[in-house]
């Protein structure tokens, strides 16, 4: 059927074209989508291990500026501050660090290791510990009083 010339419509090239032309921009759009995504789930990533790196670094370093006696066993730290036993641990089940029972970076401590020497009567304890995503972290601290090593 012949289409007079004051008919409106599209021919079915113009609609495959129109088609066409949509699906590029829609594959753009796509890509752009994807690899916005990958980009935040990186820094995502990062970020979280950053913020789990502080926490951990934090509680050891607090916890550990006053102690007065100090024993390290590897993934375990005994010492004392004011008469009081704690203790700073790698929980394996939870994979995170225990002190004193609470519980820092749940699901993300690999793995933790201590250390301890003596250092002018003081005592000079390093951590170092592997975070999912973040390897070979390592915090030194020395206590403010003196401080005996087991």
């Amino acid at each position: 059927m012949k289409m007079g010339k004051n008919e409106k419509g599209l021919t079915i090239v113009e609609l495959l074209v129109g088609i066409a032309i949509l699906s590029i921009i829609g594959a753009g759009i796509f890509g752009i989508m994807f690899t916005s995504n990958q980009i935040y789930n990186t820094s995502s990533s990062r970020l979280d291990a950053a913020t789990y790196n502080r926490e951990v670094s934090a509680a050891i370093t607090n916890e550990l500026r006053y102690a007065s006696k100090v024993k390290a066993l590897g993934s375990t730290l005994q010492y004392t501050v004011a008469s009081n036993s704690r203790e700073i641990k790698l929980d394996t089940i939870q994979h995170a660090l225990i002190a004193n029972e609470f519980i820092i970076a749940p699901g993300q401590v690999e793995s933790l290791n201590f250390t301890a020497k003596n250092s002018n009567g003081k005592a000079t304890i390093t951590a170092i510990f592997n975070l999912y995503g973040k390897s070979n972290n390592t915090v030194t601290i020395t206590t403010i009083n003196s401080a005996t090593i087991e």
